[in-house]
């Protein structure tokens, strides 16, 4: 599996469901930070899993590298916000690194109700639907980490070959 990278990540994460309390109004009551606290490592290992498996950008910041969505149906910054920038901080270094993709006009476009803060998408419920969160990622080939990013595109360049070849 260590040669395979994926250019698309979905990780719907468990979370306190508090996005939910328009259909669930006792979730509201039940809700507490301890509580939601209580997944963030889970939370966090998914994304890294995830970011792993993500094929890297070759070109710098380009957008030609895979993309990684968390998503939550949650509306809380203890489990959306906090899980993505303690993540990133904590993945980060010289050999990996990973940012936020701004969802820039996507967001503002495609979400009724939706509420951008931070590169995030905060979509809150309304008649038709629970509240979510979601989030996109990138990992992006910097000076320091060029060699790892370079066997990733001469890995799929041989892998075109092949295909071509067996066709």
């Amino acid at each position: 599996m260590d040669d395979n990278y994926f250019d698309f990540i979905l990780c719907d994460v468990p979370c306190s469901g508090d996005g939910t309390i328009r259909k669930s109004p006792e979730k509201l009551g039940k809700w507490t930070k301890s509580n939601a606290e209580k997944n963030k490592p889970l939370q966090k290992e998914l994304i890294r899993v995830g970011l792993n498996l993500l094929r890297p950008s070759t070109a710098g910041d380009s957008v030609d590298g895979g993309v990684l969505l968390y998503s939550t149906c949650s509306l809380n910054p203890v489990e959306n916000d906090e899980v993505i920038y303690e993540t990133l901080s904590e993945m980060n270094n010289d050999l990996y690194r990973y940012e936020i993709i701004d969802l820039g006009d996507i967001s503002r476009s495609r979400s009724v109700g939706g509420e951008q803060k931070g590169n995030f998408l905060r979509v809150l419920p309304a008649s038709s639907h629970g509240g979510f969160f979601v989030c996109a990622l990138k990992e992006i080939c910097t000076k320091d980490n060029a060699h790892r990013c370079q066997n990733v595109k001469l890995r799929a360049t041989s892998n075109e070959l092949i295909e071509t070849k067996e066709e």
